[in-house]
């Protein structure tokens, strides 16, 4: 094993691996914990039915029927990322030398999305896993198999459908056979699309999957588009300001084919709705700041020759680094209305507290709240707790609050005996029995705005 790699690796189980174990439980990775669930139990009917790209889920779901805890999709999902920082070192390594490889994976490794994100289980992190093994592939020349990495790219995240003509551009640009990669990125997409027409017809897909909700935000959100996607784009300058700096830098000495493949990635974002009303603080920009990562590391050596010969460069850049670190956790913690600590956001031992109170107390009652799909015994789960009025109208058993600021009190708690009320660190867990009297105490905070730059 290479020294680069024994240094990438360890920085990445100190920054990635480890911190899994204590990180708070987030809405889709509880989503996708489910699906995946819900298909080792039910059987492969239950793909087309999560109305999502399949793969990273089918990965995941073999494996809890072994050990159903959510801590082992996110040990699967680390080894992906840890894996995608090896292949953009030996991408890079080819491309340039090992110096500017070794700045480019630890670019990756400490990037905001990659340390929330990276650790959970998203599906992002499995696309660009197979998407930056591509161009590995590609590089090598081994065409077939880069189609077919190209494919699982796809078929883990939608987004990366729309990459699907640049990248064929890219292999003209680059002199690659076109035809191989075509016929071995064809024939798994073939037989996704061929298994969901046999099972819920691509209809019944389609109108309730990711591209039909995109397309329903972007067109009924013109007007208010413009804005967002200023504050986006300019939060994401700040939070990606080293890969920035470095990637303009290469840029502007030499126009690079990858350039095909990551451009294009601007436009997509900037027609993402996540990125668009949640801003970049989010899983989205996880597969742009990786591919941007390839050409910042030679980027950053260029100003080194430039303006730092001086110096020990590489110890620079990751002094730099772990500084931005304690920086964002700074900021995360601040900035954030769940109640955050740090850029992970600790706290999984209260997700344990609220899953031991809902197992000991929620037998065959309704749960409203992420953790609801954790309990083996519930009677029914509702996720969107966010949707206060939604939940109260449904009149659930529990309601586990994840943003406390999404409900005002309409009086003390104490006045209301038909509900209970938990604190459990930054969680309000509510028990109506009986039920249909949360009512009675919360009501939705208007003013609520789901993050604070965003008012």
């Amino acid at each position: 094993m290479e020294h680069e790699y024994k240094e990438i690796l360890f920085i990445g189980i100190i920054v990635l691996l480890i911190p899994l174990f204590f990180e708070r439980i987030y809405d889709d990775e509880a989503i996708y914990w489910y699906m995946s669930k819900s298909i080792n139990q039910k059987g492969l009917y239950e793909i087309p039915q999560t109305r999502r790209m399949p793969l990273a889920i089918s990965i995941v779901s073999p494996f809890l029927s072994i050990n159903d805890s959510i801590l082992v999709p996110r040990i699967i999902t680390v080894l992906f990322t840890l894996a995608s920082s090896i292949i953009i070192f030996e991408i890079v390594k080819n491309y340039y030398d090992k110096r500017a490889a070794f700045i480019s994976a630890i670019l990756f490794i400490f990037s905001f999305q990659t340390i929330r994100f990276g650790t959970r289980f998203y599906l992002d992190a499995y696309g660009v896993f197979f998407f930056l093994l591509s161009i590995y592939l590609t590089k090598k020349n081994r065409l077939s198999f880069a189609g077919l990495s190209f494919a699982l790219a796809m078929l883990s995240r939608e987004i990366w459908l729309g990459m699907y003509p640049f990248m064929i551009i890219y292999l003209f640009k680059e002199r690659k056979s076109i035809a191989r990669f075509l016929l071995w990125s064809a024939i798994p997409m073939l037989i996704f699309v061929v298994f969901i027409h046999m099972t819920i017809g691509l209809d019944a897909y389609m109108n309730r999957s990711g591209f039909a909700q995109e397309a329903s935000y972007v067109s009924s959100n013109l007007y208010q588009t413009p804005i967002s996607l200023t504050q986006s784009w300019i939060e994401f300058l700040v939070i990606q300001a080293v890969t920035t700096l470095g990637f303009l830098a290469w840029v502007w000495k030499k126009r690079d084919n990858l350039l095909i493949l990551i451009i294009p990635q601007f436009l997509l974002m900037s027609l993402t709705q996540g990125f668009i009303s949640n801003g970049a603080m989010t899983q989205y920009a996880m597969w742009l700041q990786a591919t941007m990562a390839l050409l910042a590391g030679p980027g950053l050596l260029i100003l080194e020759k430039k303006y730092f010969g001086k110096y020990n460069f590489k110890t620079l850049i990751l002094l730099i680094l772990i500084l931005q670190f304690f920086l964002f956790s700074y900021l995360a913690s601040v900035l954030s209305l769940r109640g955050a600590i740090g850029v992970h956001d600790f706290g999984y031992w209260y997700d344990e507290q609220v899953m031991t109170l809902l197992n000991q107390k929620a037998k065959n009652e309704s749960i409203a709240g992420l953790h609801g799909a954790f309990i083996k015994d519930a009677g029914k789960w509702i996720w969107r707790e966010r949707n206060v009025r939604n939940i109260l109208e449904l009149e659930p058993d529990w309601y586990v609050i994840v943003e406390p600021q999404l409900i005002k009190f309409k009086t003390e708690p104490k006045n209301v005996k038909e509900v209970e009320l938990y604190n459990i660190g930054p969680y309000i867990v509510l028990h109506s029995h009986p039920n249909g009297h949360l009512g009675d105490l919360i009501e939705p905070n208007e003013k609520f705005s789901k993050w604070a730059l965003r008012e």
